[in-house]
């Protein structure tokens, strides 16, 4: 590709991940500049891969290389151009990338090497993820090599085998430009030690998760929510150290596919990209288990504020801490966790006004019941009272009726006016 000729187009990949572009690179920038789009410049080995699958040359593709994480948005501003999945070439028309801008889907890539588009779109993929999952780590101050320094804990152990088996593969790749079968099977057995890594981070998690729901009293609340404020991230840091070894892995295993059966390379890479989202979607569940109880607990935290305010306020202040620590991780992995609703913690006027309410509420509906209660109980024993009264009238004019007739039997007058 000579400058003079072609310095107008960009040859391009795109899948659902990502966007690689290849062209001149006043070319590559302009068109970046232009849709406000962000690019990662490819490394050294993805080049080579990158070059040798488009028959480009590799001093261009070093410097002209860039891939464009799709993300929503992304999406939308590469759509207008027609930019299908596949391979293409779009052309500049005078110094400007329109909307008509030509879009000719018949790039030149031999159909050996198809195959070998959607290693290269993982790998780049792959390597975007990387990045940000260490960026995350970065950001909580838990990278491998810092916590070699100061721990002696097993899954650090584990983690740091991992990592050095890893590393002797990558420089072994990088000065042959294979991965052998001598040195994959240096590898066998690291995805199961990964798992176990994130399998036992993970119960840790469920852990804390328990203690918060079991928590019977103020004081045993109180104590869980800070245990998960101290011990969530170290956790997390250890998951998010899993996932990007687990993604070096699964780079090495893309490179070796390429090496050794070309004609397979789809499935591997296809099975690369489910078994990476299906570690994900563990993650993702067992941490929505956690964001919910943790919506629970925001609840009983607004109910302590009357009778313990400074209890509720350190509690209160766990649960956020926690919070923003699973969403900042959520954010850097890519993970849609659910998100509750956390009632937050009321001043203590407004809870004393509102236990007042209630209560308020709560005797105006006991008053009412008793009101009605006591109704209820007059109207009976009236009735009762009224029968009562009848009765004795009946029972005490029988009986002078009795009398009379005794003291003068002939007085029929007197016994019928007692009748009536």
């Amino acid at each position: 590709m000579t400058d003079e000729k072609h310095s107008d187009e960009i040859q391009f990949i795109r899948d659902d991940y990502g966007l690689a572009l290849f062209g001149h690179p006043a070319t590559v920038d302009r068109f970046l500049k232009q849709e406000g789009l962000s690019a990662k410049a490819f490394d050294a080995n993805t080049t080579r891969i990158a070059g040798q699958t488009l028959d480009l040359a590799a001093q261009a593709m070093e410097h002209s290389g860039r891939w464009v994480k799709l993300t929503k948005q992304s999406a939308a501003d590469v759509k207008k151009y027609g930019m299908k999945e596949g391979v293409g070439v779009l052309r500049d028309a005078h110094g400007k990338f329109a909307k008509q801008l030509h879009f000719d889907p018949t790039a030149k890539i031999s159909p050996a090497a198809v195959g070998g588009v959607g290693a290269v779109m993982a790998q780049l993929a792959l390597e975007q993820a990387m990045a940000e999952v260490s960026e995350y780590l970065e950001t909580i101050d838990q990278k491998l090599d810092h916590l070699l320094e100061d721990h002696k804990d097993q899954t650090v152990k584990d983690l740091a085998g991992v990592l050095d088996t890893i590393v002797e593969a990558e420089i072994i790749q990088r000065e042959t430009g294979s991965v052998s079968e001598t040195a994959w099977s240096k590898l066998s057995g690291n995805a199961q030690i990964l798992g176990g890594v994130r399998g036992y981070s993970l119960r840790k998690i469920d852990s804390l998760t328990r203690e918060l729901q079991r928590a019977s009293s103020t004081n045993e609340f109180t104590k869980a929510l800070g245990t998960l404020e101290s011990e969530l991230q170290h956790w997390l840091g250890y998951i998010a150290n899993s996932l990007i070894l687990n993604d070096r892995l699964s780079r090495l295993e893309l490179e070796r596919a390429l090496g050794e059966n070309i004609q397979e390379i789809e499935k591997y890479t296809n099975g690369v990209y489910a078994a990476r989202k299906q570690r994900l979607e563990a993650i993702r569940e067992h941490l929505n288990t956690l964001f919910a109880q943790l919506a629970d607990a925001s609840t009983k935290i607004a109910k302590l504020k009357l009778l313990h305010p400074r209890v509720a306020i350190k509690a209160h202040t766990s649960l956020l801490v926690s919070r923003e620590q699973l969403l900042t991780f959520a954010r850097f992995v890519e993970l849609e966790l659910e998100s509750p609703n956390f009632e937050g913690i009321p001043g203590w006027f407004k809870a004393a006004g509102d236990a007042v309410q209630a209560n308020a509420e709560k005797t105006k509906r006991m008053a009412k019941a008793t009101t009605k209660a006591i109704g209820s109980s007059a109207e009976y024993v009236q009735d009762k009272s009224q029968e009562a009264a009848t009765a004795g009238k009946r029972k005490m004019a029988q009986t002078l009726a009795v009398a009379a007739e005794k003291l003068d039997p002939d007085n029929k007058a007197s016994k019928n006016q007692t009748d009536s």
